[in-house]
């Protein structure tokens, strides 16, 4: 019995654990109990702090991305460098409102960089070549992306949507192209291949939404920089 009661206390007293009526630490919203309840679902927690449902995406996503918008020489140096999305809840607040800050600068720095006249702003954090069969996605489209380039990553800023003028910032050059197609990203299973066989979603990527865009470009294209449109 004693056991039982003590594996109890310690489930009761996790990181998941946000006491009814808890404020964010992050914007001071309430945490209602529909939202919450005293076992959070959708809201999160941190060593000191809790965090509503979107504060807590905004957290996961930066540090699941950090390697990406952030420069490894920087990132070693820094203590988000000690956490993850599994161990998010170890954070202090304070670490996390320091993480947010420097992803602040690092996108201040890629708005004086590219100029005001680009109003969008997707950062690459992963490129493949696609070579879909006549069989997925029929002739016409088969032989349309055929060794095209598709990149994975983050709109943060603007929108970017099929058809859409672009171009690709390069360590040494600036690439312009198109976007054939654009997907948002939602689940595990919405892979880019699933997406191009149900040529499927609203083809469209807005700021703050991860997802892949389907590039008519063929070249290299480095993780880490940017698309801006």
């Amino acid at each position: 019995m004693a056991t039982k009661f003590a594996k109890f206390v310690e489930w009761a007293t996790d990181s998941k654990y946000i006491p009814l009526g808890s404020h964010c630490s992050l914007c001071d919203k309430k945490l209602g109990f529909f939202r919450t309840g005293f076992w959070s679902i959708n809201a999160g927690s941190l060593a000191d702090g809790a965090l509503c449902e979107k504060c807590k995406a905004r957290v996961e996503q930066l540090l699941a991305t950090k390697r990406e918008w952030m420069k490894a020489s920087v990132l070693q140096k820094s203590s988000w460098n000690l956490f993850n999305t599994k161990n998010m809840h170890k954070m202090p607040l304070q670490t996390a409102k320091d993480m947010i800050a420097a992803k602040e600068a690092v996108d201040q720095e890629s708005l004086a960089a590219f100029g005001s006249d680009k109003t969008s702003l997707f950062r690459i954090e992963d490129a493949i070549r696609v070579e879909p069969t006549a069989i997925q996605v029929g002739i016409a489209r088969a032989k349309r992306l055929k060794n095209k380039v598709v990149v994975f990553g983050t709109v943060e800023r603007g929108s970017f949507s099929k058809n859409s003028q672009v171009e690709i910032e390069q360590s040494n050059s600036t690439e312009s192209t198109s976007v054939l197609d654009a997907y948002v990203y939602d689940c595990e299973e919405n892979t880019i291949d699933v997406c191009l066989r149900a040529n499927m979603g609203k083809h469209q990527l807005a700021a703050g939404e991860r997802g892949w865009l389907v590039l008519d470009y063929e070249s290299c294209v480095e993780v880490g920089n940017v698309i801006v449109g």
